[in-house]
């Protein structure tokens, strides 16, 4: 019998992929596609028969019609098509406070495990003039982006794993199985190049609209944490799997939650001994006093030079996933606001944080 990580890899190379299968445990009018047809009809894209052979959802042969691996998949009818979400107390898994495990189909798992998150993160309650605003410390778009991509791109050919996503102090932690294709890398990942594993099921998300644009999905992640001031999360494929993490912008814990909340007691404040994980804000504090109307690029830019020092613009171009010409802009920019200085000439032009008067 051949391994997940084998059938999937030899699929690759003849470029099907393993939701466009046919699966011949049941006929077609087996099967209630409610949750299918309700997603559909709700942006005024009716199914049919014809549709859903276009989509590759449903195949005939000898005579009877059967649904491919994609339509099982997206109305949760294999037992492993499930997230398992927990809630753990510090930072280690060995104490949970709260844990479900959310199946049927893909896109009630979808909200499910987006409202068990958000139950478990903290809002901020912020008044701007006559109108307060509601924010919670993880942009929701990041999270939701995250657990789609856990969702469209997992490998299904193992049937002995399933989505995971875990709640720390510290951390929001999603865990997919399967690692990327191996026609790409992480780096092709980070500057935009996209391959789906689930070339059906990615399509169907795309068609109700809950994917934008092929390949960008990492990058609006990173993109609205660095916007809220967080630190970019940590993206990673390691054995088999892809993992995102995000960081909360400080330790919590029940005993600070209810320190912070009691308004009558003596001992309202942070208990001495937790510590804040630093945020991109307080990173770049020191820079610029103008950090909330920092671009995205430049702020990305900035924390890439706290890191690696100088900066070339063919590296910028990379990092920020756009053409040369807005990279020139932004760099500009940066050099008129006085957050950079240019070095060096021609080919050997590089930038660097420009230093305050009397930094070293």
């Amino acid at each position: 019998m051949q391994t997940g990580v084998r059938k999937s890899w030899i699929d690759q190379k003849r470029h099907i992929s393993y939701d466009e299968e046919i699966c011949y445990d049941v006929t077609f009018d087996q099967l209630d596609i409610t949750p299918l047809l309700q997603r559909f009809e709700s942006i005024g894209k009716p199914l049919n028969n014809e549709k859903l052979e276009n989509l590759k959802l449903i195949k005939s042969e000898n005579g009877k019609t059967y649904p491919t691996n994609a339509l099982m998949i997206l109305l949760g009818k294999f037992p492993h098509c499930t997230v398992k979400c927990a809630r753990f107390k510090g930072t280690t898994m060995s104490v949970f406070t709260d844990k479900k495990e959310y199946g049927g189909d893909i896109f009630s798992i979808l909200e499910s495990t987006q409202s068990f998150v958000l139950n478990h993160i903290n809002l901020k309650g912020e008044v701007k003039g006559l109108y307060r605003t509601d924010t919670y410390e993880i942009p929701v778009p990041a999270l939701r982006e995250s657990i789609i991509n856990a969702l469209v791109h997992r490998n299904y050919v193992n049937q002995g794993r399933d989505i995971k996503v875990g709640i720390y102090d510290d951390i929001v932690n999603i865990v997919s199985p399967g690692g990327l294709p191996h026609s790409i890398t992480m780096e092709d990942v980070f500057n935009g190049r996209s391959e789906a594993r689930n070339r059906v099921i990615a399509h169907v998300f795309k068609e109700l609209g809950l994917i934008e644009q092929w390949g960008s999905g990492i990058n609006r992640i990173i993109g609205a944490c660095l916007e809220q001031g967080l630190q970019t999360p940590r993206i990673a494929e390691q054995n088999d799997f892809f993992d995102i993490e995000f960081y909360r912008p400080r330790p919590i814990t029940d005993d600070y939650d209810r320190l912070a909340d009691d308004k009558s007691s003596d001992s309202v404040g942070k208990p001495s001994e937790k510590t804040s994980v630093v945020s991109n804000y307080d990173r770049l504090r020191p820079i610029t006093t103008d950090y909330d109307r920092l671009s995205f690029e430049i702020k990305r830019i900035l924390l890439y030079l706290l890191d690696n020092e100088k900066i070339s613009r063919k590296n910028a171009v990379e990092l920020l996933g756009v053409r040369e010409t807005k990279t020139k802009e932004v760099l500009n920019e940066m050099l008129d606001k006085k957050l950079i200085v240019r070095k060096g000439q021609g080919r050997s032009t590089f930038y660097t944080i420009a230093r305050k008067e009397g930094e070293k």
